[in-house]
């Protein structure tokens, strides 16, 4: 997490999707191969581009002095996203969120089951502005006081079955 003057910028998915990466891929490997073939300059250009498409990510950015936030995608150190007025949050809500995905190729099939502890801000009718996803739910609690804090409202954690609040 980047934070400059009451900036809170903090990424909500790790590395680049599907697709991106396997464009990136794609060009890294034609890129070799032209070096190696004809030796082309065209090299010089792709080997970057396919770089850069790993670099890749997003997250959300919250200016809390100016009251607004913005969720963004970056490429390298590129920050692009639209500016939304932050509205006023009612409490910040830690979760543990399941992902379980059945996969079924011919007459195999397996199953994969993830866990992860999420954050959001919590607005209007349950409205949610997701500001974390961490492994660890003494990183997410860590992320949830600091912006507690920061924002002046209160902390809920429902990642046990009797949900607690963390700050009041």
């Amino acid at each position: 997490m980047k934070q400059k003057v009451n900036k809170f910028r903090v990424k909500t998915e790790e590395g680049c999707t599907m697709p991106i990466m396997a464009a990136g891929i794609m060009l890294l490997i034609i890129g070799v191969f032209m070096f190696w073939s004809s030796e082309s300059p065209v090299i010089f250009y792709l080997l970057p581009i396919a770089g850069a498409l790993f670099t890749i990510h997003e997250g959300v950015e919250i200016d809390t002095v100016n009251k607004r936030y913005r969720e963004y995608t970056s490429l390298l150190f590129v920050y692009v996203g639209k500016w939304k007025p932050l509205p006023t949050i009612d409490y910040i809500t830690i979760y543990r969120e399941r992902l379980h995905q059945n996969i079924y190729v011919s007459r195999i099939a397996t199953d994969t089951t993830s866990d992860s502890i999420k954050v959001a801000l919590v607005y209007g009718k349950n409205k949610q502005i997701a500001i974390g996803k961490f492994e660890s739910k003494v990183d997410a609690i860590n992320l949830g006081v600091m912006f507690s804090k920061e924002l002046g409202t209160k902390l809920l954690d429902y990642t046990s079955s009797r949900p607690n609040w963390i700050v009041e």
